[in-house]
Formats: structure tokens, C-alpha cells, sequence
């Protein structure tokens, strides 16, 4: 199962035409998701514990930076996806897998195998922005490709469509858990 998840990790970065079609019918495709997402999110905490953390005033736990990492880009923006996938679908044209919340999930956990790369960001600290801008186009691209593929859309404007609405919903969804948590610590 590693080597195959490794094997599909690979032709995510390379875009490959079907990759996201044969992740979809592969139930054992969450658990290879969940591989890749764990893995970036460590990559992710890492980068914030050697650059992050030394300029804060008080020490942050990783554990919870890790978590909240994972359940922000992996469970929330999966599922915000599949919603606003399934409202640029017609009633006619709905699939299986606008059902199947684990083919959402596979999706947003290969589709960030590019966030693997900024470890580059270690070695070349002077590069941190084109590698983290890089690093998100690749996603995002990942992301497109899989919508477009697993949700059976026409056009490709379509897919970037529910990538970036996806994008803006989480925005909003975190903006009001914070303003919440902030009106809640007054």
C-alpha cells in the first residue's frame, strides 16, 4: 500500500489524466490520502517550529498546530468542496462520488502531495515565498485536476470554480471561528 501511494503520489505532481479516476475507485485510497496529508502537515509544522515559533513571545505546542493543520486543509476543505461541487452539478448529472465523503478526502489528501516540497524551504530559506507560492499553485492545479476528473465535470472553468469557491468558504469559515473565539476570550 506504501509503494502505491507513493506510485499515486507521484502522478498527482505529474498531473497524470486519470490518477484521480482510479483513486476514486479505490477504497483503500483514504488511507494513502491520509499518508500524504499527515506527511505535508508535519513538513508544515516543522517549517512553523524553525521559523515561526523563535518569534513568538510564548512557546506554541505543536501538536495542536499539527491538528489543526490537518483538519482545517484535509477534513473542512474537503468537505466544503464536495458542497459546492454538488451545487455546480444538475440533479440529472450527480455521480456516486459527489455521495462518498472519502472520495472527498482522497482527493484533498493526495491533492496536497505538492506540500511535501517546502521542506526545500529548509535548505533554501532565501527562496521561501516562490516555493510556498509554487507549492500552492501545484495544489490548487492538483485540486482542478481532481474535481474535474472525480466529479465528471465539462469544463475545466467549472473545476477551478468549485477549487477557488472552496478556497473562499474555508477563508470565511476560519475568519468567523476566530472572531467567535476572540468574542468568547473577552
Amino acid at each position: 500500500m506504501l509503494l502505491q501511494t507513493f506510485y499515486r503520489a507521484i502522478n498527482i505532481l505529474k498531473l497524470e489524466k486519470n490518477t484521480y479516476k482510479e483513486i476514486s475507485k479505490d477504497k483503500s485510497s483514504f488511507l494513502g490520502s491520509a499518508i500524504v496529508i499527515l506527511f505535508a502537515g508535519l513538513v508544515n509544522v516543522y517549517l512553523f517550529k524553525l521559523f515561526i515559533q523563535p518569534t513568538l513571545p510564548n512557546a506554541v505546542p505543536l501538536a495542536p498546530i499539527l491538528f489543526m493543520w490537518v483538519f482545517f486543509n484535509w477534513y473542512v476543505f474537503s468537505n466544503v468542496m464536495l458542497i459546492i461541487a454538488k451545487t455546480f452539478t444538475n440533479a440529472n448529472a450527480r455521480t456516486k462520488n459527489l455521495k462518498d465523503k472519502k472520495i472527498a478526502l482522497s482527493l484533498v489528501g493526495f491533492s496536497n502531495t505538492a506540500e511535501i516540497f517546502k521542506i526545500l524551504i529548509i535548505f533554501l530559506p532565501n527562496l521561501i515565498v516562490i516555493i510556498s507560492w509554487s507549492v500552492l499553485m501545484l495544489v490548487i492545479a492538483s485540486q482542478v485536476a481532481g474535481v474535474k476528473q472525480i466529479y465528471n465535470f465539462d469544463k475545466i472553468s467549472t473545476a477551478v470554480a468549485v477549487v477557488i469557491l472552496s478556497y473562499i468558504a474555508q477563508f470565511f469559515i476560519i475568519g468567523l471561528l476566530v472572531l467567535i473565539l476572540v468574542k468568547l476570550a473577552h
